[in-house]
């Protein structure tokens, strides 16, 4: 989150004081785990003077780029650099939720105009770079997470339809609840078939932090066997969730029918990644 610059004492600071405002500035923003505005890879993010992002790295999931702690500030004529690690996320089955970790080493880099350098402007650069105290996670992230970020601890198995007041689709659908064979409501319905279902593929971080578990989402598989309104009931983390959403969506099936028509139903999918 960021941090007012509660100093009226070094409101003054100028080009000329780079030390007492890197002091400054360390005090207010060393340490503390920040959420970025833009969720960007790469170990070097480049931002204008007023905070707009310059280069550095592709969009990236939030579980991997969302998050940033700085170790050191340092402030040149030219640039303000704050050096620190990635806060990651992972799915931790002991404790049902995703959890934070620390992540790749990370340089943000906000270039400096020497000629209005002070506190203020510097202040008004991260206050672009970093998302407010008021701004949350959830209006940032895409909309298959949102269902997880207000309910993170409804485990996928406790998980049923009442919860669900956002997955307005399914909601409307006139089985209201996932495909299940041994539901009354499912007499003379036949379920959807998959017909084309390739499995995701690990991220490299994943991989290399050798992260295993089990990807549960909802899904609509409408009446031409295509898959739409995607939401996560349980993730993994770590840029894995992404890739199943990927992947999910470029599944067919041989959709299901009532009375021998093509019908709308909601399926859940699970993906799982294991290393051997």
């Amino acid at each position: 989150m960021l941090i007012g610059l509660a100093l009226a004492s070094a409101a003054g600071l100028r080009a000329q004081n780079l030390p007492g405002m890197q002091v400054a500035l360390a005090k207010v923003y060393g340490g503390r785990t920040m959420m970025l505005r833009t969720f960007r890879s790469g170990t070097t993010l480049h931002f204008s003077p007023n905070g707009g992002f310059i280069k550095g790295g592709r969009p990236g999931p939030w579980t991997v780029d969302a998050y940033f702690q700085a170790k050191t500030v340092k402030l040149k004529p030219k640039a303000l650099r704050l050096i620190g690690r990635r806060v990651v996320y992972a799915y931790v089955n002991t404790a049902h939720r995703l959890q934070p970790f620390w992540g790749p080493s990370l340089t943000l880099e906000i270039r400096t105009d020497p000629t209005s350098l002070n506190l203020s402007s510097l202040q008004q650069a991260l206050g672009r770079v970093f998302a407010p105290p008021g701004e949350k996670l959830v209006d940032l992230v895409p909309g298959y997470w949102r269902y997880y970020l207000q309910h993170p601890n409804i485990s996928s198995t406790d998980w049923n339809r009442k919860h669900c007041k956002a997955f307005d689709e399914v909601a409307a659908l006139m089985l209201g609840h996932p495909y299940d064979a041994k539901d009354e409501k499912m007499k003379g319905i036949t379920r959807p078939e998959p017909l084309y279902r390739p499995e995701p593929p690990y991220t490299h971080l994943a991989r290399k932090e050798r992260l295993q578990g089990t990807i549960v989402f909802e899904t609509v598989v409408g009446a031409k066997g295509r898959v739409k309104n995607e939401m996560l009931i349980k993730p993994l983390g770590l840029g894995v969730d992404e890739q199943a959403v990927q992947t999910l969506r470029t599944w067919t099936f041989k959709p299901a029918t009532r009375a021998g028509k093509p019908i709308r139903v909601a399926v859940e999918v699970e993906f799982s990644f294991r290393l051997f």
